[in-house]
């Protein structure tokens, strides 16, 4: 039981850094994101950043 559950909490932290993975590179990558042309460094940051703050990238990046 104790290895069932390992199993799945691996999978989650796996699967959690892939999501965080993939949102990074759309919100840096993309040719109209707002980090396109920052440093990887310190986009990658200011996305950290926002992402402890729960800002997913409307108010404080655009202005919506």
């Amino acid at each position: 039981m104790i290895i069932y559950i390992l199993r799945r909490l691996l999978l989650l932290i796996i699967t959690l850094f892939l999501l965080s993975l993939v949102s990074f590179s759309l919100s840096y990558f993309t040719p109209d994101a707002p980090l396109e042309g920052a440093a990887l460094s310190d986009a990658w940051w200011f996305w950290f950043k926002g992402m402890l703050q729960f800002d997913f990238g409307v108010s404080s990046t655009n202005g919506q």
